[in-house]
């Protein structure tokens, strides 16, 4: 197979290369080429032949190629907020993110951003009245190509989350797969689970924080 230097790549640096079949592999790009230069690569049978043995591999693959495109969230997490008129109210969430395509480390990476909405009457955070953000968050990360790991970071002046997932089950014949989530941020350590479903394309993120929780849903959108 022929493979193009991608931008940003230099002679001797090793490169993620995906083969004709979606199978992922690392090559070193050969002396004296430079970004748009081509090269010729021949993928090790065994490698592919062990992604074609394996369907649950083969399934975390696909379910991590799919999830690539423009996504929304929406979603709720205590503590509660008490509001007089409707009593206890768990903060909320929307947002959006993009998953990118492979980058040249082998990788999805994600962009996006999460948004906390506050009652425009009272002040505080409230379920149902979307008009008056309470803060904002940059939404980052990046997943495996092999989609067995991946690691989520939302970030502001006052809060710093970091959550990283671990595939620990894939049912194949139904393309989902449920990752382990654990992590740390403004209020504490972070537990939970991931489920994707890779043929609805959505998102399940259960947390529990500093005794707190959180349930985040996010649908594929484009």
């Amino acid at each position: 197979m022929q493979v193009t230097v991608p931008d940003g790549a230099a002679a001797g640096q090793s490169v993620a290369v995906q083969t004709p079949d979606g199978v992922m592999m690392q090559t070193v790009v050969p002396a004296g080429l430079k970004p748009g230069d081509q090269f010729m690569l021949q993928p090790a049978p065994s490698q592919t032949q062990m992604q074609r043995d394996d369907p649950d591999a083969e399934a975390a693959r696909q379910i991590a190629a799919s999830m690539v495109g423009k996504w929304e969230k929406r979603g709720s997490h205590t503590p509660s907020c008490f509001c007089p008129l409707l009593c206890m109210l768990p903060m909320t969430h929307t947002g959006t993110f993009t998953v990118h395509p492979l980058d040249a480390n082998g990788n999805y990476t994600y962009s996006g951003d999460d948004l906390v909405w506050a009652c425009p009457f009272l002040g505080c955070p409230c379920s149902f009245l979307h008009i008056c953000p309470l803060a904002s968050l940059a939404t980052e990360g990046e997943m495996s190509a092999d989609g067995t790991k991946g690691v989520i970071r939302n970030r502001n002046a006052d809060n710093n989350n970091t959550v990283n997932h671990q595939l620990v089950k894939i049912d194949a014949s139904a393309l989902k797969a449920t990752y382990s989530s654990s992590g740390s941020g403004r209020g504490g350590s972070i537990t939970g689970t991931r489920e994707v479903d890779g043929r609805a394309m959505t998102i399940t993120d259960k947390y529990t924080h500093g005794g707190g929780w959180a349930t985040i849903h996010s649908t594929k959108v484009s």
